[in-house]
């Protein structure tokens, strides 16, 4: 994962998220809380930079164990084929003729 996705996350919660020393023992229950954190802080720094990827409000939800997904609505025909191609990488008139 690029630094500067994990840097705007660790931003979103105003530090480096780091606990050293003697302090970490006191901290350590709070671990998960942490981790959760900035596990929801990285999933919305993806989706800030997919949405200005595919310049549309595209979400990422996740579910348990990890799967989840990603939304991605388009307005039109005009505006899914333009998402098509940015994320396959084809025109989708070339998939299907």
């Amino acid at each position: 994962m690029p630094d500067d996705l994990f840097d705007d996350a660790l931003e979103q919660l105003g530090g480096d998220g780091l606990v050293e020393g003697d302090e970490a023992a006191e901290h350590e229950v709070e671990v998960g809380a942490v981790f959760g954190q900035v596990a929801h802080a990285l999933v919305e720094a993806l989706e800030r930079r997919l949405q200005e990827q595919l310049a549309t409000r595209a979400r990422i939800r996740g579910a348990k164990k990890g799967k989840g997904f990603i939304e991605v609505p388009f307005h039109n025909m005009e505006d899914f084929e333009r998402l098509f191609a940015l994320i396959a990488g084809v025109e989708a008139s070339d998939v299907v003729s």
